[in-house]
């Protein structure tokens, strides 16, 4: 089969995407809105005018779209006329338009239970325990290994976060707990990859995981707004009062000596051996039941993994914006 040809505009595009260490998803989006003005000048970009720029991204906000939307076309035409093309003063009118700042979309711990329940795949179940546990991305989660998992630390290490960047985890003693018995019964043992399809060679995907928790939430019932990514929310907020002036954020790694506890915070208040032997968050210790209709004589583990309880109160601020200093966003 005759491999497709690429022009000289598009190589040059991807080489100047890749020395700027574009992700290859931001590169598929910018591709594909280039192309989308390329078809729509009818293939003369290198000859258009800042007038015919601006008219093309003004079209696409009278169009309804959304400034998220907008914005990576705005991103896309600057990297093309700027760094490709050579001509910045094109774009130089060009802006990105605001984003509405929201609050993130969180789960009661009930609906993450029942979840994590209606999950019959042990290898999906485990998944999102340790998602919801560590607060981590449905990327993070699919491609964690068996040497990540630091066992006597308690911690968890995250290869390739948001960015690319590296980081630590904080894993809770029940969720070690509960990846231990994964490990005792999931046959054969992973090896390299913690979770993985039909061999151990093989991770699950993002699209599997992604599937799996949707088949839980609609089988429950639940809204069809929620993802995957919710669960990060709902592990991140809400923040844990300490004093009447004072909240403390979701925490990566605590400082006030009383993890043994399971405790999370970073920036405590009061230092003190009160308040350090005064757990923050605590484990149930109630198992999950089987599913309904699953057969007794399924490979997977009969009762389900220990839930993280969480303080019972709403959502006071955005994880975004109060998450401490070093840790990335959502």
């Amino acid at each position: 089969m005759k491999e497709r040809e690429v022009s000289p505009l598009r190589r040059k595009t991807l080489d100047v995407m890749t020395m700027k260490g574009l992700s290859p998803v931001t590169q598929k989006h910018y591709l594909r809105e280039i192309a989308k003005f390329d078809r729509h000048t009818g293939h003369r970009l290198d000859v258009q005018t800042d007038d015919a720029i601006r008219d093309w991204v003004l079209m696409l906000i009278d169009g309804g779209l959304a400034p998220r939307t907008t914005n990576v076309t705005v991103a896309a035409l600057r990297l093309l006329y700027d760094g490709v093309l050579g001509q910045p003063e094109k774009v130089a009118a060009l802006r990105f338009r605001q984003v509405p700042d929201r609050l993130p979309r969180t789960m009661p711990e009930e609906d993450v239970e029942h979840l994590i329940q209606a999950m019959t795949d042990m290898r999906y179940r485990m998944a999102t325990l340790v998602a919801y546990g560590a607060a981590l991305r449905v990327s993070e989660a699919v491609s964690l290994q068996t040497p990540d998992i630091r066992r006597n630390e308690g911690l968890l290490r995250i290869r390739k976060g948001k960015g690319n960047r590296e980081r630590m985890a904080y894993l809770p003693e029940a969720v070690l707990g509960e990846l231990e018995r994964y490990w005792r019964t999931t046959w054969p043992r992973p090896k390299s990859w913690l979770f993985y399809r039909k061999t151990p060679d093989e991770p699950i995907t993002v699209s599997a995981l992604n599937g799996a928790f949707r088949k839980a939430r609609d089988q429950l019932g639940l809204d069809r707004g929620l993802t995957f990514h919710c669960l990060r929310h709902a592990a991140a907020t809400p923040p844990v009062s300490v004093t009447a002036t004072r909240t403390v954020p979701f925490p990566i790694e605590p400082s006030c000596g009383c993890r043994e506890n399971g405790c999370r915070r970073t920036n405590c208040a009061d230092t003190s051996s009160s308040a350090a032997s005064a757990p923050c968050w605590t484990t149930s210790s109630s198992l999950w039941t089987t599913p309904p209709g699953r057969p007794a004589s399924c490979w997977i583990s009969a009762t389900c993994p220990v839930l993280i309880s969480r303080p019972s109160t709403g959502c006071a601020g955005s994880c975004m914006s109060r998450r401490p200093s070093g840790h990335g966003r959502c």
